[in-house]
């Protein structure tokens, strides 16, 4: 069994000030579809990683890996 990881505060990433400025101009409810949006996206993402990683593995298999890594991360 995996240690729980450790957050390393270099991890962190800084966005630019555009992006900043972007994310200050929306409105809640924008900033909301905004992540709901990147989230449909990384799990999708995931999803066919672990498709390519495991093609015969059945589809609950597939969603419970790509549950554990988006919740956990990929190790």
């Amino acid at each position: 069994m995996n240690a729980p990881r450790i957050p390393d505060p270099r991890d962190i990433e800084v966005i630019d000030d555009a992006t900043a400025a972007m994310f200050r101009a929306m409105t809640p409810a924008q900033r909301v579809i905004a992540a709901c949006d990147a989230h449909t996206t990384a799990r999708l993402m995931t999803t066919a990683r672990v498709i390519k990683l495991h093609p015969d593995w059945p589809d609950d298999g597939i969603r419970s890996e790509v549950a554990r890594r988006m919740i956990r991360g990929p190790a």
